[in-house]
C-alpha cells in the first residue's frame, strides 16, 4: 500500500480525546510526510482548566513495515 492515512485536526483530536478530562487541547502545529516509512507529527498545546497550567501532546502516527499507522501519544508536563 502506498497511500498513507491522512490526518486531520478533527481525526487527532479524537485520538488524543480523555486523556485529561480537564485540559483543553488546541491544535498547534502539524508535520506531514508524504510516504509510510515517515512518520506524522503533530503537537498540541494544552491547557489545565481548573489551574492553568500548560502542557503539550505529541502525536505520532508512524506506519509499520505493513503500512499499518501506528499511534504514539507523548504528554509533556501535563
Amino acid at each position: 500500500m502506498f497511500g498513507y492515512p491522512s490526518a486531520d485536526e478533527k481525526g487527532i483530536v479524537q485520538a488524543v480525546q480523555g486523556l485529561e478530562d480537564d485540559t483543553e487541547w488546541v491544535f498547534s502545529e502539524a508535520n506531514a510526510q508524504l510516504f509510510p516509512s515517515q512518520a506524522l507529527a503533530v503537537t498540541f498545546a494544552g491547557r489545565d482548566i481548573t489551574d492553568g497550567s500548560e502542557c503539550a501532546v505529541i502525536y505520532q502516527n508512524a506506519a509499520d513495515e505493513f503500512s499499518t499507522p501506528v499511534i504514539t501519544v507523548e504528554k509533556t508536563g501535563c
